[in-house]
């Protein structure tokens, strides 16, 4: 980007240890903490006070947001990084931003090789980076940022006055999340950025609702119960599963009846599904 441009404002199964025995209510069942049910009133001779004490919260409900905020609040307390080899327009956005967004701390970097070191070194949210830039471009930024596992989910925003097929081929296809050509406006910047800030709120909110969920069932079942759980996710019918672990048909079969007695569930494709969604499948 040069100053004379314009600017218009592998499923690795494990089982946990240290688990209690289930949390919320003791008269509550799996399911009926799973839809978010209340717990039953509390019993005569205890006062209100002492009965909420004696709740815990249902971990499938509870939610802790991450760094970035959650989705009606996309980009709460970012670290964005902005990179470009003009400083001038470098300032400029990095006062625009912060103007418009002061939750967000607004880093820059005048090139990829600088921009590389301190996506090492600090935890960052959003890479907007200049695809023309002297020594390492930002598409040369781009692979070294998803060869890296620490940083390969990290969503990336490439600006460039390059308008034709190609480079916008080029960016895409390399692993970039969006492309604006210049003249942009703040607005459409900001918007890009929102708008991979909340899915990458949305991202964190699954990922720590999938290992709440996790947690709850390592209460509920046994570590061999988890295995089987999680292979029914796989698709896997009772025959192959007793194979795959080593246990006689007649084994599994009771596993199985276990777990749908202590889930409350009744079929398969139940029990598949919540594997999936605790991320054990």
């Amino acid at each position: 980007m040069t100053q004379a441009e314009s600017f218009h404002p592998p499923h690795v199964f494990r089982t946990p240890s240290g688990f209690g025995a289930g949390a919320g209510c003791q008269s509550q069942s799996f399911q009926q903490r799973l839809r978010g049910e209340g717990c039953p009133p509390p019993r005569p001779g205890l006062s209100m006070e002492r009965s909420r004490d004696l709740r815990e919260p249902n971990p499938l409900r509870s939610a802790s947001p991450g760094r970035t905020g959650d989705a009606a609040d996309p980009g709460s307390r970012s670290r964005i990084l902005l990179v470009d080899d003009d400083r001038v327009l470098l300032g400029h956005l990095q006062q625009l931003l912060q103007a418009e967004r002061p939750q967000w701390s607004v880093l820059t970097a005048f090139d990829g090789a600088e921009a590389i070191r301190l996506l090492r070194s600090e935890p960052l949210d959003l890479l907007v980076s200049d695809i023309q830039m002297p020594g390492m471009d930002g598409l040369a930024l781009l692979a070294e940022v998803r060869r890296e596992p620490a940083l390969a989910r990290l969503p990336v925003i490439f600006m460039t006055a390059r308008d034709d097929r190609a480079s916008v081929r080029n960016g895409m296809t390399s692993g970039a999340d969006d492309y604006l050509t210049k003249p942009f406006s703040t607005e459409e910047l900001i918007q890009a950025m929102d708008a991979r800030l909340r899915r990458l709120a949305q991202e964190g909110g699954q990922a720590g609702g999938g290992r709440r969920l996790f947690e709850e069932l390592a209460a509920i079942l046994t570590g061999r119960e988890l295995e089987v759980l999680a292979l029914i996710g796989q698709g896997l019918v009772t025959k192959d599963i007793a194979a795959d672990l080593d246990l006689s048909f007649r084994t599994v079969s009771v596993h199985r009846a276990n777990i749908m007695r202590k889930l409350d569930l009744h079929n398969a494709a139940a029990l598949a599904a919540l594997a999936i969604q605790a991320s054990i499948a």
